[in-house]
């Protein structure tokens, strides 16, 4: 069963980077973020693939991801950033990230996320 759809269109300018402890989107990939303080982040390892999905007030407040699933979002220089180092412990270990790499993505409306291919790199 397929919950949503894993686009294979490219947008240059959504770009997402990693550290040893935070994943930052640029300032256009963002935007999908401001008016939001957590997120869900879903993992494709088969693909190489995942996503970031904003979590609004009332999804927080009805308590419909557990805590495990929720990440605070922190915005500086109007750039978003998550903070969590085991997370990207984690990111590297399954998908073989490469931190201070910038990584392309897309944001898809329909679903409401920022979906990120591994496998294509920015230099």
């Amino acid at each position: 069963m397929v919950l949503f759809d894993w686009t294979n269109e490219n947008n240059d300018d959504l770009l997402l980077s990693f550290s040893k402890d935070e994943i930052l989107l640029n300032e256009k990939a963002s935007k999908y973020f401001f008016n939001y303080k957590w997120a869900m982040i879903l993992i494709d390892d088969h693909n190489q693939r995942f996503a970031i999905s904003p979590i609004s007030k009332n999804q927080k407040d009805l308590n419909l991801f557990s805590n495990r699933q929720k990440y605070k979002l922190f915005l500086s220089k109007n750039k978003i950033k998550i903070k969590d180092s085991k997370l990207i412990e984690q990111l590297q270990h399954d998908l073989n990230i490469v931190l201070n790499e910038n990584y392309s993505s897309v944001f898809n409306e329909m679903d409401n996320m920022l979906i990120i291919d591994l496998k294509r790199k920015e230099d």
